[in-house]
């Protein structure tokens, strides 16, 4: 183990003790690569006739280095991109800013990832500003909504600018993102009442003592689902974009049960105010292997969803507010 105060492997300022690998995980890791590198080759057919293996390896964590090109592939990103104009995004960019916008942006950069080397300096804030303002054009109906940066921070550290712009193009329309984004907020409210309900299914002794402190999710959860765990430490927030992507937004609802099922232990005596406490602490501290394991013993099916997403159509917001 070696103690220093240096970048870590994922480009953010580390001043904790950080573990070099073993002969064995390096043959490990190289032996994981290699299967990734031979579905990648052939993602038509891996894709269509193999889906299942597919979804088995994510679930494992897509190697580093290869995130970029699978987050591309399983979004279809790049036929995203073919579906438009060449050199959209380089238009988008030149045109005349809308000054109220551009001072909300400009608000979010310096807060966004601040001690991730590519955002603590001018030229990563320039490509954060220029994403962001280009797909503010693009779609003026979200326009730029506070959080918004966080999203596109992670695409960016694993790609170039214009293609973390499609990227944000592909997320925002294919796994419902956009909707989180749009005025009112209505969709996040639909996922806290989604997630309060399934709590109550899957973990009923937490669901009754939150219950009876009056703790409800959007207390603690709206970066959950607004920026898709953006406050997880980055190991774990990466394993659950990479299921968010291949499997679609489900993932954030079995992570969100998850996450109470592994600390049961901790949610046994609690008052409002050590609650959030307890669950920033757990955030900080989760280890990414046994949240994904609780995340994936939840059998929730897509029809319960959207059965929830009926009875959240015909309550009143403040209905989900007070239980």
């Amino acid at each position: 183990m070696n103690l220093s105060s240096s970048i870590d492997k994922y480009g953010f300022l580390s001043s904790i003790e950080t573990s070099t690998e073993t002969p064995h995980s390096s043959l490990k890791l190289n032996a994981r690569i290699e299967k990734w590198l031979v579905m990648i080759e052939n993602w038509s057919y891996y894709s269509k006739h193999k889906h299942n293996l597919i979804k088995s390896r994510v679930r494992k964590g897509i190697p580093d280095m290869l995130r970029s090109r699978v987050w591309v592939l399983i979004t279809r990103g790049l036929d995203v991109k073919s579906s438009y104009t060449r050199h959209l995004y380089f238009r988008l960019c030149n045109q005349e800013d809308d000054p109220e916008c551009i001072s909300i942006i400009e608000k979010d950069l310096n807060r966004t990832y601040p001690n991730h080397e590519l955002f603590n300096c001018n030229l990563g804030q320039d490509s954060l500003r220029n994403i962001l303002r280009a797909y503010a054009f693009f779609d003026p109906e979200v326009g730029y909504c506070q959080g918004m940066a966080y999203i596109v921070g992670i695409i960016r550290m694993y790609m170039d600018e214009e293609s973390s712009f499609w990227l944000l193009v592909a997320i925002m329309n294919h796994y419902d993102m956009r909707s989180m984004f749009k005025d009112g907020l209505d969709k996040v409210y639909q996922c806290f009442y989604k997630a309060n309900s399934l709590l109550k299914i899957y973990e009923p002794s937490i669901w009754n003592k939150l219950k009876d402190i009056n703790f409800t999710p959007q207390i603690y959860s709206t970066q959950w689902f607004m920026t898709i765990y953006s406050n997880f430490p980055i190991e774990t927030r990466l394993r659950i974009w990479d299921c968010f992507l291949c499997e679609g937004p489900k993932i954030l609802f079995r992570v969100f049960i998850g996450f109470f099922r592994m600390n049961r232990k901790l949610f046994k005596s609690l008052t409002f105010e050590n609650t959030l406490k307890i669950i920033r602490k757990i955030e900080n501290e989760c280890n990414q292997d046994e949240l994904l394991d609780a995340a994936f013993s939840i059998n929730l099916s897509k029809k319960k969803l959207a059965q929830l997403e009926k009875e959240y159509a015909y309550k009143p917001r403040k209905e989900m507010i007070t239980w």
